[in-house]
């Protein structure tokens, strides 16, 4: 008897709360697979896995890395080559983690969507693993996949700022991670500053238009956006 997409949700829920993540990300993949849009569960069940994903590798390459500079000062080339080992078969598990969301996201998700929000979600998803993906490359790779990134953000800026509420969680979402990606990665303060305050400014001058259901998301996104203003604002001025 096949498999209903009602009882695949299930199974990747199952396999969620079981920290499970490869198991749930196979799951979802079966569910994108089917070629029908993902509805509001199916989507932030997407998002949380792969990002459970990312992130526990993203936390073991951190603890590996002071494990390099400890072994290189104790000169033990053999330990050392065992922890740059691990790192290296950690960062193609990452590698290939992103990869593969963004496969998902290129070749079903976006080209088949036909609601503005979920471009924008997809998107920003799309910017988000390529971010992920910049630190482990070097020279006209990293290059590369910076100008992915950036592509992906514009896009979803575009869309959410022409489509979407200025109180909408999803669009200020954009406008945080797109203003951090300028700070971190492109490292123009000014235009991190412009992004976030002019998100702000806006959802601001919308509040009335607010509603119950995104009141605290809305909130909690600005109060975000206020100080990373603070922070790129205080960096500005050191410049």
């Amino acid at each position: 008897m096949a498999t209903t997409r009602k009882n695949l949700v299930l199974l990747a829920k199952t396999a969620e709360e079981a920290e499970r993540y490869k198991d749930a990300a196979k799951i979802m993949k079966a569910i994108v697979h089917t070629g029908k849009e993902l509805d509001d569960e199916e989507q932030t069940l997407l998002y949380d896995i792969y990002r459970h994903l990312a992130h526990n590798l993203k936390v073991s390459l951190k603890n590996l890395s002071p494990l390099v500079q400890e072994e290189t000062d104790k000169h033990n080339s053999k330990h050392l080559h065992l922890v740059q080992k691990q790192i290296s078969q950690i960062k193609k598990e990452l590698i290939n983690t992103c990869c593969d969301i963004i496969e998902i996201l290129e070749e079903d998700l976006i080209p088949t969507t036909t609601s503005n929000k979920n471009k924008v979600i997809y998107y920003k998803m799309k910017g988000d693993y390529y971010n992920y993906l910049i630190n482990l490359y070097s020279g006209p790779q990293h290059d590369e996949i910076v100008q992915e990134a950036l592509e992906a953000y514009v896009f979803a800026f575009n869309i959410a700022n022409k489509n979407l509420s200025p109180t909408d969680p999803t669009r200020l979402g954009v406008a945080i991670n797109f203003s951090v990606f300028y700070h971190e990665v492109i490292k123009s303060t000014k235009k991190s500053c412009e992004i976030a305050q002019q998100a702000f400014n806006s959802a601001f001058e919308a509040l009335d238009t607010l509603t119950e259901d995104n009141n605290q998301k809305t909130i909690a996104s600005m109060e975000i956006l206020r100080d990373n203003i603070s922070i790129f604002s205080s960096e500005k001025s050191k410049d």
